[in-house]
């Protein structure tokens, strides 16, 4: 059986030295033994070259495939319940279940879940949360990237990828997504000078949730003003 394979990116560059969230609204649907899944990804390229078919899930390489070029983390979800978080090498950040609340993957209805993304800390950490029967968001992972920006010039852009089968023997799920929500900043941080004439980095971070707002100085505590 043939595979069907995808990715795209959303034309919205964005610094990750400040908060970058994103959320949408999916649906995997098909057969119960079918497999598949998707992938989300930043990445700083012009334009979007590489990610792989199977368990590449249109971000990873898969064989002699390659991978997203000029990427900065990688969060894929594929019908066996896992995720999977890989760096800018493919390397595993982090390899788990969290699906126990969105049980079943793959949807015998119309039935679409929300997931959001918080990239937050100057990308430090990520936080993905899941959005429940009663309309409140649940933070379901949140985990240390280890990301090291080198430049803060730099901006990245979301993409999302989709591959089915698994392997080439399966048969497809069919995967829909709609009502993309992104918030982040493209600008650059605002460069200080402290009293003896060193520099620091000005971070404004705004929680996409909650009731506070988080204003930070690289390297000193942040406070939280509530609004």
């Amino acid at each position: 059986m043939g595979d069907s394979t995808f990715n795209f990116c959303i034309n919205n560059p964005l610094n990750p030295n400040f908060d970058i969230t994103w959320s949408i609204q999916y649906n995997i649907s098909g057969e119960v033994n079918a497999t598949g899944g998707f992938s989300t990804f930043l990445f700083k390229n012009s334009s979007l070259v590489g990610g792989g078919r199977y368990s590449g899930l249109g971000y990873a390489p898969y064989y002699s495939d390659i991978g997203v070029v000029g990427s900065l983390i990688g969060i894929m979800f594929d019908t066996t319940n896992f995720i999977t978080i890989k760096d800018s090498n493919f390397n595993n950040i982090y390899h788990g279940n969290i699906f126990n609340e969105l049980k079943p993957f793959i949807s015998q209805d119309n039935r679409f879940n929300t997931i959001r993304f918080n990239l937050t800390n100057s990308a430090q950490n990520l936080i993905i949360s899941i959005k429940d029967s009663n309309n409140n968001y649940i933070d379901v992972l949140n985990i240390k990237t280890n990301i090291v920006l080198t430049n803060i010039a730099d901006t990245y852009k979301i993409g999302f990828g989709y591959s089915s089968p698994l392997n080439a023997m399966e048969k497809k799920i069919a995967f829909s997504i709609k009502d993309l929500h992104v918030q982040g900043s493209g600008k650059l941080p605002k460069i200080l000078y402290n009293n003896n004439n060193t520099k620091s980095t000005d971070y404004i971070l705004q929680s996409p949730y909650g009731d506070k707002i988080n204003i930070a100085i690289k390297g000193v505590n942040s406070g939280s003003l509530v609004h």
